[in-house]
């Protein structure tokens, strides 16, 4: 594709992205359980989930945020009685994180709510729509080199 066809779509989607991700968001996300939850503490809430126990670190690399941040971030969680941290028997140095039950049923609610509510925006999609969305968004969340960013680097 040219460069004036590929901006032209850059500005589309630049357009269209904010109320993309907006429509995409669990609007109940906010107030579950009588607590406040942020989206950055759902995603280290599902990331823990789907990880299991595991060190601060390894939360950081795996939701691209710097250590300090995620510290706090487990902090307010542990504060939640959403997770719980536990140092290493062989290196006090480490510490483990995982999810307490509350911490799991709060993701489990989480995530009824978020399928109920995607599955009301694709009921407005053709079956072929929901496809060619699926194979897309799929393309799209390859590596940079699969997206050609290391090209432009």
């Amino acid at each position: 594709m040219r460069r004036k066809e590929i901006r032209k779509y850059v500005s589309r989607i630049d357009d269209v992205l904010p109320t993309l991700v907006k429509n995409f968001q669990v609007p109940q996300l906010p107030r579950l359980y009588g607590t406040e939850i942020t989206f950055p503490q759902y995603f280290a809430l599902a990331t823990i989930t789907r990880k299991g126990k595991c060190m601060v670190g390894e939360l950081s690399k795996l939701l691209g945020l710097n250590v300090n941040t995620v510290s706090e971030l487990v902090g307010r969680l542990v504060k939640k009685h959403f997770v719980k941290k536990e140092r290493d028997e062989k290196d006090r140095r480490r510490v483990h994180v995982y999810l307490t039950e509350l911490g799991k049923r709060i993701i489990r609610k989480v995530d009824h709510c978020k399928k109920r509510h995607i599955s009301g925006i694709l009921r407005n999609l053709t079956e072929d729509d929901c496809r060619v969305l699926i194979q897309i968004m799929e393309k799209m969340t390859g590596t940079p080199q699969e997206l050609g960013e290391a090209k432009r680097l």
